[in-house]
Formats: structure tokens, C-alpha cells, sequence
């Protein structure tokens, strides 16, 4: 659910003074996918005294990392030629790139500048938005990290010391 409630800037600094009435608490988290899109979601909890109690909101902001779109860069290759192509008495074409240095770098090019207008138009969409989340799926992309690792095993007294 989309909103543009005064309640879901509370990490905004030009909001915060007209929200001292709401408590507010905050959390970070980042997605970077291989093709080189990075979501920033930025979370907020709003303490409500009435009826509905807590609320809590996500803000969107996507990013475009041109590095990471390089690092995991899958150029697309031709498919191979059959052996039986040709017609009977024919020589086949030679299939062979003419430049492939050329083809590589545009085929990057290409899926860099795809990247950066999804980005954009990504961006486009959910700027000056805040969206309202139920609590189950707030508390799963901000887990706190002690609930994501496993707790240390103590050593056993009774095994450490020598008879």
C-alpha cells in the first residue's frame, strides 16, 4: 500500500520537526542483484497509541553500481553452426565475429545502459513514496543481525577440565 503519510518520513530530516508527537525507530537494508541494481530500503516503525498500534514503512531507492553489471557480465554468444547447413556442394560461410572485441564491448555497453534506464525508471516510480508493510514482512527484511547467526556454543566445563 502506497502512502504519503507524514507518519513514514520520520527518517527525513525535513519532516522530523514536524513529527515530535511520533516516535519513530529506523533500519537499513541493501539488495544488489547480478545485473547491477542495487535496492536501498530504508524502514520506519511509527508508535501509534491508538487502535491500529505500530506502523510500519519502507522507502525504495534504487541505484545503478556499473562495476557490478561489468564483474557478472554474461556476453551473448551466437548459436553454433550445423555441420549440415550448407547445401550439397556448397561451401559454408565463414561464422567467425569479424571484430569480437567490438561485438563484447557493445553487448556490455548495451546491458549497462538497459540497466541504468531501469534504474531510472525505477526511481521514477517510487520517489517520494513511502509504503505501508505489515509488521511479519517489516521484521523479515530487518532481521536483527544476532537472530541471523548462529549463537556460539559455550564451552562444557565439564569436558575442558582435566581429571
Amino acid at each position: 500500500m502506497k502512502t504519503r503519510s507524514p507518519q513514514a518520513a520520520c527518517g527525513s530530516s525535513s519532516v522530523r520537526s514536524k513529527l515530535r508527537r511520533f516516535r519513530c525507530s529506523s533500519a537499513q537494508a541493501s539488495f544488489k542483484t547480478f545485473d547491477g541494481l542495487i535496492i536501498n530500503v530504508e524502514g520506519f516503525t511509527v508508535t501509534g497509541n491508538g487502535p491500529g498500534g505500530d506502523k510500519h514503512y519502507i522507502v525504495l531507492k534504487p541505484a545503478f553500481d556499473e562495476a557490478l553489471a561489468r564483474q557478472f557480465h554474461v556476453a551473448a554468444t551466437p548459436p553454433a553452426p550445423t555441420s549440415g547447413s550448407a547445401a550439397p556442394g556448397e561451401k559454408s560461410a565463414p561464422t567467425g565475429p569479424a571484430a569480437p572485441g567490438a561485438k563484447a564491448e557493445s553487448d556490455v555497453d548495451a546491458t549497462l545502459l538497459k540497466g541504468r534506464e531501469e534504474t531510472k525508471a525505477l526511481s521514477a516510480k517510487v520517489q517520494g513514496w513511502a509504503y505501508e508493510v505489515p509488521s511479519y514482512k517489516y521484521e523479515g527484511i530487518f532481521k536483527p543481525l544476532e537472530q541471523l547467526l548462529k549463537p556460539k556454543e559455550q564451552p562444557n566445563k565439564k569436558n575442558s577440565q582435566k581429571p
